[in-house]
């Protein structure tokens, strides 16, 4: 009967939690192998209860930064390829060799310099396109190359005089064209490389006057590569590329951020997550490895639930995360913990080892003693209590500018979006007036119930607190009557 409960509560509580999309990251050192792989695991276990609900982190890299599929060296050689192929009249499989290679050269990070290759790909997609009688996307193909570099010449000894031609007659042409300004800024400051097309055309703060058009752009600095953005620039265009953050995930999977939990939440919005898992290598110098994992509501910036647990319970974690409750589909009750507990060294004796001393123990307050302390539970939870109600009513007016920020739908502007800074630094505001409020009013609340009981308890004889070792851990010892 249990078991058949357990499919029941499970299957159903999977269908709703699939109609939310749901990411995972790991955050923190990402050469942390251990982290890594809790991360993979605990993927794993969530694919199972939350099926297409779940995001899968190829999918999500892909999305934000997508990955080379070919060398720059390889798209080279396929280029030439292609240029063999318009010599031998095969037109049609030259073209289709060339786009394929456009396409390539596309998700080339800009760090490999993959400029002259696509300049060399688009004057042959030109010629191609001549040939073809297609003469609308011939001289699209020029645009492309003078639109980033208006000082390209075509070479002379490798192209016919009516291409070089052609090329100085859409030079002229864009000299005349409609134009717009196009600003680009970085969180990480000045000095940032900017790339229009895989073509390095500044640093930032950088102002450019192009021909209107769309264009890829991305930004580098000491070593970091932001995510690659169509600009599609119709009028004046101010852009600022968060740096920090997007050169803050790394080109790998399990997904990784270096950082804090805000530049996770950002790549949850840029991926249209409504939910996200983050997990961390919690331990303490000195101690065991155990992890740490937080639930977000991506779409109101808050924290949902936080447990710590040993890396062997993963299930249990992403069970409690989800659905609030312990895994019931094991056979135990599943465990919660909070921080790693000390485990003894193996013994070689034979035998069942016999039951240790207790590592601390101590009498309790005398009954007079307990009545006063539960009535100072009582006041300071009280006081505690009504501390938490007014730090959340400071937070009103962050909490109604965060409201006013967000669009239409309920959800925060876009990450392009020029306001969206401003949108993250208020989401970040709310979110700390309402975890500091509310852990107040919880520790209020406890205390006032724990002084509660010891008056309605009161009186009661003494007793005695051991903390007792065993061989998973610790276990906790009350005696006495209460």
């Amino acid at each position: 009967m249990r078991a058949m409960l357990a499919v029941v509560v499970l299957g159903l509580g999977a269908s709703a939690l699939a109609e939310r999309k749901t990411l995972v990251v790991g955050a923190g050192d990402c050469r942390d192998t251990v982290l890594l792989g809790s991360v993979r695991d605990f993927q794993e276990l969530a694919r199972g209860l939350l099926r297409a609900g779940l995001l899968e982190h190829d999918e999500v890299l892909n999305r934000v930064r997508p990955q080379p599929t070919r060398s720059l060296e390889d798209l080279q050689r396929q280029v030439e390829t292609a240029r063999s192929l318009l010599y031998n009249g095969q037109n049609e499989r030259s073209l289709e060799v060339v786009r394929d290679a456009l396409a390539g050269l596309e998700r080339a990070s800009p760090e490999v310099g993959p400029w002259p290759t696509t300049a060399a790909a688009l004057m042959l997609l030109s010629q191609l396109e001549k040939n073809l009688e297609h003469p609308k996307d011939s001289t699209e193909a020029f645009r492309r190359i003078l639109r980033v570099d208006p000082m390209y010449r075509a070479d002379a000894d490798a192209w016919p005089p009516s291409t070089v031609r052609a090329v100085d007659a859409v030079r002229k042409e864009l000299q005349r064209s409609k134009r717009a300004v196009l600003e680009v800024t970085s969180s990480t400051g000045p000095g940032a490389q900017v790339f229009l097309d895989g073509r390095e055309v500044g640093k930032t703060p950088l102002r450019l006057e192009l021909p209107v058009g769309a264009y890829r752009l991305a930004l580098m600095a000491q070593g970091e590569v932001s995510f690659p953005k169509v600009v599609n620039l119709v009028r004046d265009e101010a852009v600022q590329v968060d740096l920090a953050f997007e050169g803050s995930l790394t080109a790998q999977v399990p997904l990784c951020l270096n950082g804090d939990d805000s530049r996770a939440l950002r790549l949850a919005m840029a991926v249209d997550a409504d939910r996200l898992v983050v997990l961390r290598n919690a331990a303490q110098k000195g101690n065991p490895f155990y992890v740490n994992g937080l639930l977000y509501d991506v779409d109101r910036g808050e924290r949902v639930r936080n447990a710590g647990i040993r890396p062997e319970q993963l299930r249990d974690l992403m069970m409690y995360l989800f659905t609030g409750k312990p895994d019931i589909s094991r056979a135990g009750p599943a465990t919660e913990v909070s921080k790693a507990e000390p485990s003894l060294p193996a013994t070689n004796s034979s035998g069942p080892p016999p039951p240790p001393p207790p590592l601390v123990q101590s009498s309790g307050p005398s009954m007079s003693l307990g009545r006063i302390l539960s009535f100072v539970a009582v006041g300071v939870g009280v006081a505690a209590g009504v501390g938490g109600g007014v730090v959340y009513a400071l937070g009103d007016g962050a909490r109604t500018d965060f409201a006013a920020a967000k669009r239409a739908d309920g959800r925060l502007p876009d990450s392009s979006s020029p306001v969206f800074p401003t949108s993250v630094d208020l989401m970040t505001r709310v979110d700390l007036n309402q975890e500091v409020a509310f852990t107040l009013m919880g520790v209020g609340a406890g205390a006032i119930a724990a002084g509660l009981v010891g008056i309605v308890l009161y009186p009661a004889s003494t007793s005695t607190v051991a903390v007792v070792p065993t061989r998973s851990g610790a276990s906790l010892t009350l005696s006495g009557s209460f």
